[in-house]
Formats: C-alpha cells, structure tokens, sequence
C-alpha cells in the first residue's frame, strides 16, 4: 500500500509545525494554503519531466525524498518572491545591516542545494518507461 505526502509530513519536515519551531517569528512560517500550492506546483512540475509516464497528483504524491524536497523548492520559491519583493535595509551610524538580503542570499543558496530533486524525478521516469516497454512490474 503507497503512502503519500501530507501536509503534516512537510511540516515536519520543516520543522514548522508550530510557533515554538520558529522562535524569531513566534508563529508557523507556512500558511497551509501555501502548501497546498506548494505540493500542487511540485506535482505540476513532476509532471512535465519527460518522458511524460507515471504522473501524479497533490493527492498522491509519495512519501519519498524528491517529492518532499520538490515541495520543499516550491515553498522556498515563494519565500523568496516575498523577501525580494519587500526587502530593505538599515543603516545607523557607520553600521548597516540587511537583513533580508542576508535571507535572501541564504534562500537562493538553500534552492541550490535542493535542485537535485529533478534528477531523481528524471531517473524514476525513465526506469517507469523502460518498465512499461520490457514490462518489468517497475
């Protein structure tokens, strides 16, 4: 029997199922509309990875690494659009601090290193085709 991702695991994931898990924020860093959107957007963009076998949905994607981090991208994707969207600096005396584009930078660093998601959709597509053509029961 799969097992799927919830919204639940990828706030464990996370680590931000509740305010204590975010101490600056005092409150959870993603809405669950956010991801809902999130975990729509992944099953969007597992879709389109060629070749176009083995498709999924918000509903079933599964409990497996690339998927979380594929939710994981999405998320971060839309932090980030907010972060640059309302990013500003602060200055006083000789000091200045930016704060969030130390965020940001810290975000686009985060993407990098999440990124290699699409190859193991990649990977998990081919041996699907190649099951379906040699029928091997991938």
């Amino acid at each position: 029997m799969p097992i799927y991702l919830t919204s639940d695991d990828v706030r464990t994931y996370l680590v931000d199922s509740s305010p204590e898990d975010n101490e600056l924020l005092d409150d959870i860093d993603f809405t669950s509309g956010q991801i809902q959107l999130a975990m729509r957007m992944a099953a969007a963009a597992f879709n389109e990875i060629r070749p176009h076998v083995r498709f999924v949905s918000p509903s079933n994607l599964p409990l497996a690494e690339w998927a979380m981090t594929a939710v994981q991208e999405q998320l971060y994707r839309m932090r980030l659009n907010q972060l640059e969207r309302n990013a500003i600096s602060l200055e006083a005396g000789n000091t200045g601090y930016d704060e969030d584009n130390t965020r940001i930078k810290n975000m686009n660093n985060a993407l990098q290193r999440i990124a290699g998601w699409r190859q193991s959709a990649f990977t998990i597509k081919q041996k699907s085709n190649a099951s379906d053509i040699y029928n091997t029961g991938f």
